[in-house]
């Protein structure tokens, strides 16, 4: 009886100490890299990702959310991956990198009547409203300028 219950208890505990831990994968919506089709999440960056975590033998369940929540999430969730992210000096000690996933070109839109604004510099934008996602690493860029 003795030697059955340590062999159990052994049969649990190293059971546990093979088991991979819950890994969650976080992105925002960032047609074409990342987007939402028959609700599931795709686009260039996602394949790749989804590549990458099956070459490793892992189970990547990828989640879309407003990106302050996914940033969010990313620093302060254990076992968290999020993409696609600007790497920053900022952020460079915040998380551990893989690789890029994608090149991004911070720029701005208007409206295609208003041929008055013509904006070349950072500088130039602070003359007009301007939106940005919250905790976008360009709202950073800007208040530098």
């Amino acid at each position: 009886m003795k030697s059955s219950l340590l062999i159990s208890l052994f049969l649990c505990m190293s059971w546990s100490v093979f088991a991979v831990p819950s890994l969650t994968v976080v992105t925002e919506l960032s047609p074409p890299n990342q987007t939402l089709i028959n609700n599931q999440v795709t686009g260039v960056s996602t394949e790749l990702v989804k590549a990458i975590f099956d070459k490793a033998d892992l189970q990547a369940d990828i989640e879309l959310y407003p990106w302050a929540r996914a940033f969010n999430m990313a620093q302060k969730k254990p076992n968290t991956f999020i993409y696609s992210i600007a790497k920053t000096p900022e952020r460079l000690n915040q998380f551990e990198w893989i690789g890029e996933v994608a090149t991004y070109h911070m720029g701005f839109v208007k409206l295609t009547s208003r041929k008055d604004i013509k904006i070349s510099s950072n500088e130039q934008a602070k003359r007009y409203k301007i939106a940005v996602q919250r905790d976008d690493s360009c709202c950073k860029a800007i208040d530098r300028a």
